[in-house]
């Protein structure tokens, strides 16, 4: 019998993640004794999700006092239509907001 040379040929595939950009509101506000700001508000700001995906973000910064803190995302996590969690397939950049109490005199 006769014998041939088999040969595979192979092809590399590279996908990419989604990227996108998730903003952090700013917020500014005149103090009052005992007043807490925070701001759990964002916006997607460069890209997109894929169609019929969504996203659970969260944002937990608290500012009791006058001065700035840096309004954080905590978690972002990214489904799609089915509720599986796909965050793996995005390339996330955590953009913070900033909050501000200030007196009344600086605003």
């Amino acid at each position: 019998p006769e014998q041939s040379e088999s040969s595979l040929d192979y092809t590399v595939i590279e996908i990419s993640k989604r990227e996108i950009e998730i903003t952090a509101v700013s917020e500014e506000r005149h103090y009052n004794e005992g007043d807490i700001l925070s701001n759990p508000n964002y916006f997607i700001t460069t890209g997109s999700l894929v169609e019929g995906h969504y996203e659970e973000v969260t944002i937990t910064s608290e500012l009791d006092h006058v001065g700035t803190t840096l309004n954080e995302i905590e978690t972002c996590v990214i489904y799609d239509a089915n509720g599986v969690d796909v965050t793996k397939n995005y390339a996330i950049a955590r953009i913070p907001g900033i909050l501000s109490f200030v007196t009344e005199n600086e605003l």
